[in-house]
């Protein structure tokens, strides 16, 4: 982390223009299609609405600030008489047959893959943070352009009024809500190695064994570099770069990243992270990997006691791993398709900053594959909004299992196995496979509600579960973004 003292000079006024004024009608603040605004309230200089064409507020006294022209609107009085009512969430409406597949892929544990990109993005504002000193008491905000351009941009506030801001390499624009100069503000990305305060550590050396038997054994070597936190405490950030061969070793296969993320009490500030603004606490170990080529990937993600608590009360608690493979690989048969999951979560919890947990996983298992094999066994209990809040138990009398081909479908075993779902309320809900010879993908969805009420009725047969699941696993690798360094 590095620190700028912004000097008053460096701050080049900007020229502004005229528009039309906004308007106010009920708790809404609307304004006309001639710039990228902000409505900010008028005692703290809080940022409400960042864009778009309205803002919905609770009465009060704001500023509208039209940020392509530079023109202020203060003292915009919003005094509406009446607020529209916010309908609770009605528990008695949770149907555990019809959110039974959420649920179950939920214990596959795609937070963790989540967490991971936030991790890394901590751990980038470690290395790279850079705070800014304001030469006066002046109220300054800062505001971050944005990364592409657009019709309607939305600009970010990275600072409202504090005495100091951090930042992140990037473009911003400065903002003196006293006087209304505003000015250009680089700041530079710099080389670890050259960042004050870090420790070149020993390196060392990580053995990746694929388990496919084309691919030989890789050695990567590690390189490790210790760095302090802003409020105390220190993050070791390892990264390693290798390469898979065949096993005979004539010729690259893929590539293999692997990072690590070692907290001790690291205590840092956050703004316009992937996080909330706040400062966090950090603790334990995150330990990344990737390993691909051009047929297929794998990505484990291993956490060690690790827990993110920030000042406001949002927390993040795990314990626990995730592996998951996508593409083809090689058995003693031949190279077949396969999609591959297997979590084991310890632990998760996600709380809000006004303590409601609205997410956790406990002693949870999730092991999924198929091609041509399909396996799904689950047990563990969850709890999120998918659950109205309640606890969900899971548990496998024998793992749902069997055999297809969709080019073949006569190449079908018959399915066996059952999964048990029990939620708080009294719920319960056991799938079992009916598979026979006739039909091997026949399943029976034997559901008892929290009233006493039995229903029995044939599901979607496990074909089509087995599919179903399977564009669900791969809409969600298209959305992952993963955090090369």
């Amino acid at each position: 982390m590095s620190t700028r003292l912004i000097s008053a000079s460096a701050l080049m006024l900007l020229n502004a223009a005229a528009v039309a004024a906004p308007t106010v009608t009920g708790n809404t603040i609307s304004w006309p299609d001639d710039g990228w605004y902000q409505v900010q309230r008028s005692d703290t200089y809080e940022s409400i609405c960042n864009g778009g064409s309205s803002c919905k507020v609770a009465n009060g006294k704001y500023q509208v600030i039209n940020h392509t022209t530079g023109e202020r609107f203060k003292n915009i009085i919003v005094n509406a008489a009446t607020t529209d009512p916010v309908d609770p969430v009605d528990p008695s409406d949770f149907n555990l047959l019809d959110a039974s597949r959420d649920l179950i892929a939920s214990l596959a544990g795609y937070e963790l893959d989540q967490l991971a990109v936030v991790v890394d993005d901590l751990a980038f504002v470690v290395e790279q943070e850079t705070t800014i000193v304001w030469p006066d008491s002046d109220y300054y905000q800062v505001q971050k352009a944005p990364e592409s351009a657009s019709d309607n941009p939305v600009y970010e506030t990275m600072c409202n009024g504090e005495p100091v801001c951090q930042l992140v390499p990037g473009a911003y624009t400065v903002i003196n809500q006293t006087s209304g100069a505003r000015s250009a503000l680089e700041v530079p990305y710099i080389e670890p190695s050259e960042l004050p305060g870090t420790m070149l550590l020993s390196a060392s050396t990580f053995t990746y064994d694929d388990a496919d038997p084309y691919y030989a054994t890789a050695t990567v070597d590690i390189e490790r570099m210790k760095y302090n936190c802003e409020g105390g405490g220190s993050v070791v950030i390892e990264t390693g770069l290798g390469f898979l061969t065949n096993q005979d070793g004539t010729h690259t296969a893929g590539s293999i990243i692997r990072n690590g993320y070692l907290f001790d009490q690291c205590r840092m500030s956050m703004t316009g992270g992937l996080l909330p603004n706040d400062t966090y606490l950090i603790q334990g170990n995150l330990f990344t990997l990737y390993a691909g080529n051009n047929y297929d990937d794998s990505r484990l993600y291993n956490y060690e006691s690790f827990s993110i608590n920030g000042d406001s009360g949002l927390e993040y608690l795990v314990d626990g791993d995730v592996k998951d493979i996508d593409g083809v690989r090689h058995t003693s048969g031949g190279a077949i398709a396969l999609s591959y999951r297997d979590a084991v979560i310890n632990e998760y919890q996600k709380t809000l900053p006004d303590g409601q947990s609205v997410a956790s996983i406990a002693e949870g298992r999730f092991a999924y594959e198929y091609g041509p094999d399909f396996l799904l066994d689950v047990s563990g209990v969850v709890r999120n909004e998918k659950t109205a809040n309640q606890n969900v138990s899971f548990s496998t009398d024998a793992a749902l299992s069997g055999y297809f081909l969709f080019v073949d479908p006569n190449s079908a075993t018959p399915f066996t196995g059952s999964i048990n779902l029990l939620a708080d309320d009294g719920s319960l809900l056991n799938i079992s496979a009916q598979g026979t010879e006739t039909d091997a993908f026949a399943v029976l969805n034997d559901y008892t509600t929290a009233y006493g009420e039995r229903i029995q009725e044939s599901g979607p047969t496990l074909r089509y579960f087995a599919k179903d699941f399977n564009t669900l696993f791969e809409v969600d690798r298209l959305r992952r973004n993963w955090p090369a360094r």
